[in-house]
């Protein structure tokens, strides 16, 4: 999924209560497209049937972390508790690794 996606969906659930603006959501996705010394996890769930977008999801990692940058959820994947099913596999996934999740 493009790092757009999950900005995107950040500004459309969370923008009208984000201090960011326009400017700084453009900066902070042309860092996301183009990491230096870091890596970008760009991920999402969709809804099984309908392929729907649910949730999206920006981590960074960092050494030995992982920071949750941004995240959202559309208003179906609210009602579903994507969010939580996102992060359940992000734990998952990264078990036993000695990756710490911020």
């Amino acid at each position: 999924m493009p790092e757009e996606d999950a900005i995107k969906l950040f500004r459309r659930a969370y923008g009208s209560r984000h201090a960011a603006n326009e400017e700084s959501y453009l900066q902070f996705e042309m860092l996301m497209n183009n990491p230096k010394r870091f890596k970008v996890h760009s991920s999402g769930v969709r809804d099984n049937e309908t392929g729907e977008l649910l949730f999206a999801a920006l981590i960074i990692e960092y050494g030995n972390r992982l920071y949750y940058a941004i995240g959202a959820p559309t208003e179906k994947g609210r009602n579903a508790r994507a969010t939580y099913f996102f992060i359940d596999r992000v734990l998952q996934q990264f078990a036993g690794t000695g990756k710490i999740f911020d």
